[in-house]
């Protein structure tokens, strides 16, 4: 892949390898896809037993993508740089709203107990119901 910053002259070479066909052996698979492209990657996927984290711009939540490689293996990402191809060269744009700020001073926070030991087998981690008069309440 050849990499550009918006109109740089400058242009880098990054390899990276395309496994159409992956067979076992990976713990995490990424997925770098248009979400119409979507439905034909996970075709490839659906034996697998890596955990696989999809980067794209996905409306659906992760049930349509679980229903084929199971809810407990899909991972969601939102790409937050933009990019067009320019012949063989990805011109990718920053995102400009994206701002960092760094602390004048030095920072110093203990985690939570949430923190420190994630309840990641618990498939909801808030203590706060939605009253099951509610519209927007669903069985589970």
């Amino acid at each position: 892949m050849q990499l550009a910053e918006a109109d740089s002259p400058a242009v880098r070479r990054v390899p990276v390898p395309v496994v159409e066909h992956p067979a076992g052996g990976y713990d995490l698979i990424a997925v770098f896809v248009r979400a119409h492209q979507a439905d034909a990657v996970l075709e490839s996927l659906a034996g697998l037993e890596a955990d696989v984290l999809f980067a794209l711009n996905w409306a659906a939540g992760p049930e349509p993508l679980g229903a084929v490689i199971g809810r407990e293996r899909v991972l969601l990402s939102f790409p937050t740089a933009a990019g067009t191809m320019d012949g063989d060269v990805v011109r990718y744009r920053p995102a400009s709203w994206q701002f960092v700020i760094f602390p004048a001073v030095p920072v110093y926070c203990r985690c939570t107990p949430a923190e420190a030991e994630p309840p990641f087998s618990n498939p909801v981690s808030s203590p706060i119901r939605t009253p099951s008069g509610s519209p927007s309440a669903a069985a589970t």
